[in-house]
C-alpha cells in the first residue's frame, strides 16, 4: 500500500469507558479502503497549536462503502495527539496512510480449536472490532477477558452482551485491579486473572492486545508451557518490548497449569 497520504475528515467520536474513545473518520479520496479489524495505520493530523501530530492506530472497523475507517484511542491528559482527537471540533482534516501488522482474524491460525483474547484500557477496541465483524462465523469458542482499574473504565459493555447473546461461542469477562467492595467478576492484574480460567490445549489461540508488558509476561508463559508460537499472536500498543519479571511468569505458569 502506498506511504503516501491520504485525506480524512472526523466523522464522529464515541466515549466507550471513562477517558476511552472510539473515533472515526471519512476517507476523502477514491483509492481503496479495505482495513480489516488489527490492521495498523498511520495518522495525522494538525492540532490547534499548529503541531504535526503523527501516531499509529489500530482499526477496529471499516466501512468501505461508506468511506469510513475507526479506531480506538485513550485520552491521556498530557499526550498531545490523544488530547486534541478527545476534543476534536466537526470538519476537522487529518491524514492517513499505509497499512502494517496483519488483522486479527488472519492471525488467529486456521487450526485452533479455541481462541482466546486478552486486552488492556483501549485494548478492547481491536479484539471488539474483531468479534463484531465475524461473529456469525466463528465455529470454535471465543473467550475474551479484559482489564480495567475501575468499574468506570469498563467498555462496550452492552455492546459485548448483545454480541455474547447472540452467538453462544462466544463470552466474555472483566477483571478489575480496583474493584469496588460488591464486584463479584473477575479481580486483579488481567493476565493472571485470564490464566487462571484458561482452558489451554496444544491448539488454543491466545491474541493479546494492550499493554506490552502484560504481553511480554503472558507470551514467555506460554511459550514455557510449550503452547505453539503459532497459536500466540499480540499487538502492543506500549510499553513495547519491556523484558518479562521471571518471577510473574514463574507465577503465571503455575496458574496456566494448575487446571
Amino acid at each position: 500500500m502506498s506511504t503516501d497520504r491520504r485525506p480524512a475528515t472526523f466523522h464522529s467520536l464515541q466515549e466507550i469507558g471513562r477517558d476511552t474513545y472510539i473515533i472515526t473518520f471519512h476517507a476523502d479520496d477514491d483509492e481503496a479502503l479495505d482495513y480489516e479489524p488489527g490492521h495498523v495505520l498511520s495518522f495525522a493530523c494538525t492540532d490547534d497549536e499548529g503541531n504535526d501530530l503523527r501516531k499509529p492506530y489500530t482499526i477496529i472497523a471499516c466501512d468501505p462503502g461508506a468511506r469510513l475507517f475507526s479506531f480506538t484511542f485513550r485520552h491521556i491528559p498530557d499526550g498531545k495527539m490523544t488530547s486534541y482527537l478527545s476534543n476534536i471540533k466537526e470538519g476537522a482534516a487529518a491524514q492517513f496512510w499505509g497499512k502494517g501488522h496483519e488483522p486479527i482474524s488472519v492471525d488467529i491460525n486456521d487450526d485452533a480449536t479455541a481462541v482466546v483474547g486478552v486486552g488492556t484500557g483501549s485494548g478492547v477496541g481491536p479484539l471488539y472490532g474483531y468479534i463484531s465483524k465475524h461473529i456469525e462465523d466463528i465455529k470454535v469458542p471465543h473467550r475474551f477477558f479484559f482489564g480495567y482499574r475501575d468499574v468506570e473504565d469498563i467498555c462496550l459493555k452492552a455492546e459485548l452482551d448483545a454480541l455474547a447473546a447472540k452467538q453462544p461461542l462466544f463470552t466474555w469477562e472483566v477483571s478489575l485491579s480496583n474493584p469496588p467492595a460488591d464486584w463479584d467478576g473477575l479481580k486483579g492484574r488481567i493476565h493472571f486473572a485470564a490464566a487462571s480460567k484458561f482452558a489451554l490445549n496444544k491448539t488454543t489461540h491466545v491474541h493479546m492486545v494492550g499493554n506490552g508488558h502484560m504481553i511480554s509476561e503472558l507470551r514467555t508463559a506460554l511459550i514455557r508451557i510449550n503452547l505453539p508460537t503459532e497459536f500466540i499472536s499480540k499487538e502492543s500498543f506500549f510499553k513495547h518490548g519491556e523484558p518479562a519479571d521471571a518471577e510473574v511468569v514463574q507465577q503465571l505458569m503455575r496458574a496456566l497449569t494448575a487446571k
